[in-house]
């Protein structure tokens, strides 16, 4: 969902603000239209993705359109790396399925694992959708090239 639409012309200063007590992961725009003659001052509080991130994020995308550089895919897939590390903290790896039995023998199967199998396989989102969930959710959120939506 978009709230604000800022311009990155109209960008001229962006800062993390890291307080460890109450807002520990804040991002801080200084923005001026043309016509205004004085900038305004945005505070976001960056809950899902880090202040840092997306200030890196923002200066990539302002050094490109100021300079005509190119920063900005590589930051990209810092970031992206980033968030994947840290999903992987939050949501560890799936075991691997076990293989067959060896040497072609049966094994007998005790009913109440089965039970608790059946209701685990019955759960909404397994541990690997999930983290694919919140990755899509992160990079669709991510800053466009032209503009910065908030």
């Amino acid at each position: 969902e978009e709230l604000e639409n800022f311009p990155l012309p109209t960008i001229h200063h962006c800062q993390t603000v890291l307080n460890q007590t109450r807002y520990p992961s804040v991002l801080l725009l200084v923005c001026q239209d043309t016509e205004q003659h004085r900038p305004d001052i945005h505070f976001f509080y960056c809950d899902e993705v880090e202040a840092e991130m997306v200030h890196a994020d923002i200066d990539s995308a302002l050094g490109d359109n100021k300079h005509g550089k190119k920063m900005r895919p590589q930051t990209l897939k810092v970031n992206q790396e980033k968030m994947k590390r840290h999903r992987e903290t939050i949501i560890p790896p799936s075991s691997a399925p076990k293989g067959p039995t060896p040497g072609g023998r049966v094994a007998a199967m005790n009913m109440q694992d089965v039970e608790r199998r059946g209701s685990a396989q019955q759960d909404p989102e397994s541990h690997e959708k999930l983290a694919q969930r919140i990755e899509k959710d992160v990079v669709s959120s991510a800053v466009t090239p032209c503009n910065l939506h908030i």
